[in-house]
């Protein structure tokens, strides 16, 4: 995604910095915006709140809840733009672009792994709307490979291959770790759970 200029920042009051000018409303817009994908993208959990994206954009954390109502809102906000790319990767015929949806996009930004793990389990019953589409499109997508399979096998190949998928997602630095995987091996142990995954996508 294209960030904002870096200087953005002029005319934003620092700590200990009295005299500058307070940020105009839509430079803090943009700035809360940036910060939150980029926080988004570098951290695989949640373990960031209101305030350390504020700090990051340099604006008063008060003005999350002006502008987006709440961190959700900011979130929503701030991917919509990528969960609207997603969706229209599963417009595609055969199994790429689920795939790319569902692996792809969440290695290179791990917090749509937690994002669609609530919604995939149950946790999150009022929010994340387009994730709730995502995974409703994947069941549909699936049913469409195989016309064969019953409903309830539809729901469980659904659950299975997005539990597999955002399972490796949110654990593999953990499991980089605990196996002592060596850097350079790490895209070659990616492609094979690709792999897996498109098994378990297709087979009957």
């Amino acid at each position: 995604m294209t960030g904002i200029p870096r200087d953005w920042r002029q005319g934003q009051a620092r700590p200990g910095d009295e005299g500058a000018a307070p940020a105009e409303p839509r430079d803090a817009r943009l700035a809360l915006l940036d910060a939150a994908r980029r926080l988004a993208g570098d951290r695989s959990g949640r373990p960031f709140g209101v305030r350390e994206v504020a700090r990051t954009a340099g604006v008063n954390h008060s003005l999350v809840y002006r502008y987006y109502g709440s961190l959700e809102g900011l979130l929503e906000a701030a991917t919509g733009d990528r969960d609207a790319m997603v969706l229209r990767l599963l417009d595609e015929p055969g199994t790429d672009g689920i795939l790319e949806a569902l692996f792809d996009v969440a290695l290179q930004q791990p917090y749509v792994a937690v994002r669609l793990a609530e919604v995939s389990f149950g946790e999150s019953q009022g929010g994340w709307a387009q994730q709730a589409v995502l995974v409703r499109r994947i069941q549909e997508r699936i049913a469409e490979l195989h016309a064969d399979l019953e409903e309830g096998e539809v729901i469980a190949r659904t659950a299975s291959l997005t539990a597999a998928a955002l399972g490796y997602v949110l654990y593999e630095s953990f499991l980089a770790t605990a196996l002592e995987w060596k850097a350079e091996d790490r895209a070659t142990i990616r492609a094979h759970h690709r792999d897996l995954l498109r098994e378990l996508l297709t087979r009957p």
